[in-house]
């Protein structure tokens, strides 16, 4: 797996503005993730990828904010099919033959359910857990 040590930090912006995330069902433009999982085996045909992290109350297929900013969540999707990556999820893929390997990609946002949103900062943990086939 391909990924710097300590993880990989999304950031979702620098100058949100309250009023980006006012609305109820607002929400930021998508940042990029990819997650590369590489040398697979010549025996791996696929890779699962499962996520975990705090659930949000309100949209519980999203992350909990641990920031300072209220009314936010933090909502994560596949990238090619729009499935929402909450809590519990998973993600399927099938190792290239030739590269032996596959690449996970995915985007976050700000979002905020209900509106109203309050300034402050966005934090989210988000663990994944990969399983061969």
């Amino acid at each position: 797996i391909d990924v710097p040590a300590g993880g990989v930090n999304v950031h979702l912006g620098q100058n949100i503005m309250a009023g980006d995330l006012s609305e109820a069902k607002s929400a930021t433009e998508w940042k990029p993730i990819s997650i590369m999982v590489s040398e697979c085996p010549a025996t791996t045909s696929k890779v699962t990828m499962a996520l975990s992290g705090t659930a949000d109350t309100d949209e519980p297929d999203m992350y909990k904010n641990n920031g300072t900013a209220e009314q936010v969540q933090i909502q994560l999707q596949s990238t090619a099919s729009g499935q929402a990556l909450g809590n519990a999820s998973t993600m399927v893929q099938d190792v290239e033959s030739t590269s032996k390997g596959t690449t996970f990609d995915m985007q976050a946002r700000a979002y905020s359910s209900k509106g109203n949103a309050t300034p402050g900062s966005i934090l989210g943990v988000v663990q994944l857990t990969f399983a061969y086939q």
